[in-house]
């Protein structure tokens, strides 16, 4: 159950980052958070960068995710009697 346990966490982080990066790429449509962002008060002229600077960051934050995830998946695929790499 404990090796069913860490392959679960590895698919969750893998797809957590998928939808990081598919969010900052722009497949996944950001008009109706950015429509919002204006009723909410937020002037009309930094709403691009605002949405410029999240993108940004998801992606920074998508890779980020995906790059921990394989340092966990080589974490756990270590042996201590397999020759080091």
């Amino acid at each position: 159950m404990d090796r069913l346990s860490h392959y679960a966490l590895l698919v969750a982080r893998v797809l957590i980052s998928v939808v990081f990066i598919l969010n900052s790429v722009g497949i996944i449509d950001q008009t109706i958070p950015a429509k919002e962002l204006m009723e909410r008060g937020a002037p009309v002229s930094m709403v691009p960068p605002m949405m410029l600077a999240g993108r940004t960051l998801e992606f920074a934050a998508g890779l980020q995710s995906r790059w921990a995830s394989f340092r966990a998946w080589q974490h756990w695929h270590c042996s201590p009697f397999s020759p080091p790499v």
